[in-house]
């Protein structure tokens, strides 16, 4: 029997709009290898809670990594945007709350984008965060999900994992013996079990029990 459910968040509860987009426009103008090497500086800026986007340009520009004409651009795909939750994910929660399910998060999320899920209306559902950049180790990593057990206090046959990444999501915790699910909302991925909607979570869950 499922005790506790953990979740992804990116792409699995909530989104940023358009993030796809402005990443597609900036890889046509400066190409895929600058690209990587100005998101290696975004994540390190990340690391170090460098986060203000002029830091990024800085470094970016010492680099080499854009001309002054595709800075727009850069500045586009750096832009602050309020992340949006999918609209099942409120009723999900609710549902599992409702049934004494424990609900823990496991992300590999920056440590700005873990201090905004604090403050977002899901936050409260939550009895355990565990974030990578706290703990040391990043999904698919055992030492990740193993921790998580821990803090939830739930063997791993009593948890399962949700979140849109076969590798890092599902793989990982079947490495350690929990259950998993993908949540594949594009409907694109034919890895099963996955579910397309959190709204089959629940169902999902009880076949489990069978």
């Amino acid at each position: 029997m499922v005790k506790a459910v953990f979740f992804d968040f990116g792409n699995t509860l909530a989104y940023f709009p358009g993030a796809a987009e402005r990443e597609q426009e900036l890889v046509a103008l400066v190409g895929p290898e600058r690209f990587n090497a100005l998101r290696n500086i975004w994540l390190a800026a990340h690391r170090d809670d460098q986060l203000t986007s002029e830091e990024i340009i800085k470094r970016g520009h010492e680099a080499k990594l854009f001309s002054a004409s595709e800075e727009q651009a850069v500045r586009r795909w750096l832009g602050d945007v309020p992340m949006v939750m999918f609209d099942d994910v409120m009723p999900t929660l609710e549902l599992l709350k409702n049934n004494s399910i424990k609900i823990g998060m496991i992300s590999n999320c920056m440590p700005k984008t873990g201090e905004e899920i604090s403050t977002m209306p899901l936050a409260h559902f939550f009895d355990v965060f565990i974030y990578s950049y706290r703990i040391g180790y990043s999904k698919p990593s055992t030492e990740l999900f193993q921790h998580a057990l821990h803090v939830l206090q739930v063997r791993a046959e009593e948890a399962l994992m949700v979140g849109d990444s076969v590798e890092k999501d599902v793989e990982g915790a079947l490495s350690v013996g929990m259950h998993a699910v993908l949540l594949d909302r594009d409907d694109k991925n034919s890895y099963t079990p996955k579910i397309t909607t959190l709204h089959d979570l629940w169902t999902f869950m009880r076949q489990l029990e069978h």
